[in-house]
């Protein structure tokens, strides 16, 4: 008797088979089913087009279960959506090491915790070892006077209005941070650091 019942459930496990969705009709395809085998696909496959995320109703089955890896990049926005259009009633579980991301936190999709392992449980079980983080700012940043006489040296000709429009749309903390001379100087720091 326990010789058949082994055999019996192998012959059922086999059964169910493992799919990994090619394409985004085949991943609607798939789930439009109603089986017992697991589908895995990357969240992306939940948009028609890189601008359309109006994804069908595919299944409302509540035997489906949905697990979503690194959960709080993708589980806020417009996949998210389509996944709860497409498997609108299906439980979902999220796996995530940074669960906390401002306003945007994960349990606000997926509800409590099932379980934590924090950082320091890691590294008290051996798991990992202890992770320094050490904060560092190249000194790149613009000291004193010296982008106002540069500034005046440049556009001291131009007339109140141009200057102003010019101090807009390049006197900005992005504009300055993301000046080539600027990234150029901070990789000479990092260099020279490391």
């Amino acid at each position: 008797m326990r010789k058949f019942f082994a055999q019996n459930h192998f012959a059922r496990t086999q059964q169910e088979t493992i799919h990994q969705a090619k394409s985004v009709s085949n991943l609607k395809e798939r789930l439009s089913k109603d089986s017992s085998d697991v589908v895995t696909a990357m969240v992306q496959k939940f948009q028609d087009s890189a601008d359309d995320f109006d994804f069908p109703l595919l299944n409302d089955s509540h035997k489906i279960i949905v697990l979503a890896d690194e959960a709080h990049r993708t589980q806020n926005g417009t996949l998210a959506m389509a996944i709860n259009a497409a498997l609108p009633n299906a439980p979902k579980i999220a796996f995530t090491g940074t669960p906390l991301i401002k306003s945007m936190k994960t349990n606000n999709e997926f509800g409590s915790y099932i379980d934590t392992y924090t950082i320091e449980q890691a590294v008290q079980d051996d798991a990992t070892i202890q992770i320094l983080y050490e904060g560092r700012e190249a000194h790149v940043g613009v000291i004193g006077d010296s982008l106002d006489s540069l500034f005046d040296e440049y556009f001291g000709d131009r007339t109140d209005e141009e200057q102003a429009a010019i101090r807009k749309k390049f006197g900005n903390k992005a504009a300055v941070l993301s000046a080539p001379q600027r990234i150029r100087r901070v990789c000479i720091d990092i260099l020279k650091r490391y």
